[in-house]
């Protein structure tokens, strides 16, 4: 299980009750930051979230709504004793900016006592984390280099405890090592392997988060059956043309995407601010009527079908 929550929600500028991009995905004792829009490390402040254990963020592109709050929240870290450092990924060029706003601007001024590391991903390229793999995914937008995410729990085997007892499995260190997937022996000499104690595999939760994306053509096979997609919805249908133009997507494309990969469950961020809200959640509710308008410091949980 996946829970995420907004920090930001508009589109290219902040609005009186939008910021500007910005999600953080927890999974058990890890963190993770999908952009750095300005503003950000505030938000992180009034959502009651901070900075303990945020050590990784994940860049979409090098447009700066979504990557300037990073000179403050580097700031922060360098005097904050806890955090010694952070690792930052994302497309080249991204990077690139990242590392110059960070390296040749905020750490100097804060005595670099901050350790930043700097990965350039490409598309189809995974970062393996504890208990979580995340994949970068190539998208269009504009003259950008960008990346959509893709975040995946591994698969995992039911422990049936009712086996365990009849087996003789004493409760302690022999049941971990049975559900980590390694046989034990027990005092009279039997052996248990794992298959005796443990179900099916099932698979695990997927996250998807797409940032500002042009077009979602090719992305169906990937995106298919996501327990959760995040993506943009930055206008109507009725301003196609401008989505176009910009390379963003209307409400309606991103709801047709959500009902044509299957996703489980749907949100839609990075709004115009030339729209309340309602009326974009109203139009993508005509093609995936559980759609959900993500509003800055919102908080949501993401399970796999078979959990809700």
């Amino acid at each position: 299980m996946f829970d995420i929550m907004f920090l930001g929600t508009a589109a290219s500028r902040p609005t009186a009750d939008r910021g500007l991009s910005g999600l953080m995905v927890f999974h058990e004792t890890e963190r993770f930051l999908v952009d750095c829009g300005e503003g950000t490390q505030r938000q992180l402040i009034r959502g009651k979230v901070g900075y303990r254990k945020l050590t990784r963020v994940f860049l979409t592109h090098c447009h700066l709504d979504h990557i300037l709050g990073l000179g403050g929240l580097a700031a922060s870290f360098s005097e904050w004793e806890p955090l010694k450092e952070l690792t930052i990924y994302g497309p080249p060029t991204a990077i690139s900016l990242a590392r110059r706003l960070l390296c040749d601007v905020v750490l100097p001024e804060a005595g670099k006592a901050l350790n930043v590391q700097f990965v350039e991903l490409a598309s189809g390229e995974t970062v393996s984390c504890d208990h979580v793999q995340v994949r970068a995914i190539a998208v269009p937008h504009r003259e950008a280099e960008c990346l959509a995410y893709l975040f995946e729990e591994p698969p995992r085997r039911h422990f049936d405890k009712g086996t365990a007892e009849r087996l003789g499995v004493p409760e302690g260190p022999s049941r971990h090592q049975l559900a980590k997937g390694m046989s034990v022996t027990l005092g009279d000499g039997t052996t248990v392997s794992p298959d005796d104690v443990l179900g099916a595999s099932v698979a695990g939760t997927r996250l998807m988060v797409v940032g500002d994306i042009a077009d979602t053509d090719g992305l169906l096979d990937i995106a298919a059956d996501v327990d959760g997609l995040v993506i943009e919805s930055t206008y109507l249908d009725a301003d196609r043309e401008h989505a176009r133009h910009y390379g963003h997507l209307t409400a309606v494309d991103a709801a047709r995407f959500a009902t044509a990969c299957r996703a489980g469950a749907l949100y839609l961020t990075h709004i115009s601010g030339r729209y309340r809200g309602p009326e974009i959640l109203e139009e993508a509710r005509q093609w995936y009527p559980d759609a959900v308008l993500a509003k800055d410091l919102m908080r949501a949980s993401i399970k796999p079908a078979s959990a809700s």
